[in-house]
């Protein structure tokens, strides 16, 4: 069976329930039908993709998981505000910045949906330092650009882009994750 069938199905399902709720002049359960989709159809893209991997034993130092992870955590942050879901919070923080600024900070389910995703750029990013010694461009490269330098770049680029998406949607765990990005880079950058 061909992989991309059943990001395809999820897909055309994704897109039917949302047309549905529309149809049923049902706006929050459109939205909501058409992020759980969404983000269920680009899992399953992703996940298949990893299997295939490891179905032949190879590891997945390719640029497209380290960059296709990460934009996949801004894409979800940004759209926090927009899912209906979102607004029910799990958890709040209250954060008190000076005297007078002060921010709330949550953990929605939103927030819960982007932890798989962080915990892969994680643990690419430690593989980076520990394993590999660069990541391919494309799946049949034989070399490509070094891995210490790809984790650095991620901690850099995508860490202040987190924790800024996170300040402006006022998610908790991206303002954690992209601070923690920070001084991640941060100190290897000095251990080196």
């Amino acid at each position: 069976m061909n992989r991309n069938l059943i990001p395809l199905f999820s897909l055309i399902v994704t897109l039917s329930a949302t047309i549905f709720y529309f149809m049923q002049d049902n706006k929050t359960e459109a939205m909501n039908a058409l992020f759980i989709g969404l983000y269920l159809t680009i899992s399953i893209f992703l996940l298949l993709r990893i299997l295939f991997y490891f179905r032949y034993k190879a590891t997945i130092n390719e640029m497209f998981f380290v960059v296709f992870v990460n934009i996949m955590i801004v894409f979800l942050l940004i759209l926090e505000p927009l899912v209906p879901y979102s607004l029910s919070n799990q958890f709040s923080l209250h954060a008190v910045i000076n005297n007078t600024t002060t921010m709330d900070l949550y953990i929605t389910l939103v927030s819960f949906l982007t932890l798989p995703y962080f915990i892969l750029s994680l643990i690419l990013q430690v593989r980076a330092f520990t394993k590999y010694e660069f990541f391919r461009v494309s799946p049949t490269s034989e070399k490509g650009l070094k891995a210490e330098w790809v984790a650095f770049l991620v901690y850099f680029i995508f860490g202040p882009i987190f924790a800024f998406v996170g300040v402006l949607s006022s998610d908790l765990l991206s303002v954690i994750f992209g601070l923690f990005y920070i001084l991640t880079g941060i100190t290897n950058l000095f251990a080196r």
